[in-house]
């Protein structure tokens, strides 16, 4: 079934190919994008996905195509004609259409591509199973702050987990974690949940965020520094967060098996009510 598509100003579905062959996103992967969730047919932290998504414009220099209120009437739009109460809304912003060259005019209009597409998200039994995860090497480019559609390192580890008989791989770089390959990740190490620090080596993430202001509301105490591959054999809890996982306990990290889940299940209910109180505003 076909989804329905924003595509520079107009509304049509899928079905209609749209991006020209020298567009800069297909050709140079010069663009930006998101992922936001919708519930209840209201997207979730839709402020704090735009705000990043300006945030990677303006650090690849395009220019903001749309305002934060036409974003949100095109969101409107389209998780209306998309008939559905809960999925995701894809987003992406590349420099534009001009022939190949590495340089690019100044003045080149960007091309702006949403669809909405409806998907079930996981349920508090999944969330209790958790996941397995691998290591891998973090081979990307040291921007990692800006998400970018340059994903072909996370593309590859991904395919890496799936061959492994896993869901998700944790990049490692100079023997630290950074992040998964879809996700940020988080340790439980002697009763502290610990992850890495937000700098240029790992994506800013809206559920990262918001996970991390309700364990510090809930009294949970947060270290935010690297943490090395050799402190795997003292993890007690590992859980990663992302907009379709939320937050999703793990069971294994390579073949290391990951004893517990308490703080990641509580963490992780706390903010499926968060969501919920989102949702229902």
């Amino acid at each position: 079934m076909h989804s329905p598509l924003y595509f520079n100003g107009r509304y049509t579905t899928t079905a209609e190919r749209v991006i020209g062959a020298e567009d800069r996103g297909f050709q140079f992967g010069d663009g930006i994008y998101e992922v936001i969730k919708f519930m209840r047919k209201r997207p979730l932290l839709a402020a704090e996905h735009l705000q990043r998504l300006a945030a990677g414009l303006s650090a690849l220099d395009i220019r903001p195509p749309l305002s934060s209120g036409e974003w949100m009437g095109v969101f409107q739009e389209l998780i209306e004609r998309s008939g559905e109460s809960d999925g995701t809304l894809y987003l992406q912003v590349t420099r534009g259409e001009t022939p190949r060259s590495t340089l690019y005019p100044m003045d080149l209009p960007a091309t702006v591509v949403a669809y909405a597409r409806g998907m079930q998200f996981p349920q508090r039994d999944a969330r209790v199973a958790g996941i397995a995860a691998i290591t891998v090497p973090d081979l990307r480019w040291s921007r990692c702050d800006i998400k970018s559609v340059n994903l072909l390192g996370n593309v590859l580890a991904r395919q890496e987990a799936r061959r492994r008989g896993a869901t998700e791989a944790l990049l490692v770089r100079n023997g630290f974690f950074t992040e998964g390959a879809h996700s940020s990740v988080f340790f439980v190490l002697d009763g502290m949940v610990v992850t890495h620090p937000s700098n240029d080596g790992i994506l800013h993430g809206t559920v990262r965020d918001q996970v991390l202001r309700i364990a510090r509301e809930a009294g949970v105490n947060i270290s935010e520094r690297p943490v090395s591959r050799d402190e795997l054999e003292f993890t007690r809890e590992a859980f990663i967060t992302s907009t379709t996982q939320g937050v999703m306990p793990l069971r294994t990290i390579d073949d290391h098996a990951v004893p517990g889940n308490g703080i990641s299940l509580k963490l992780g209910d706390l903010y499926v009510e968060f969501e919920n109180q989102l949702a229902s505003q």
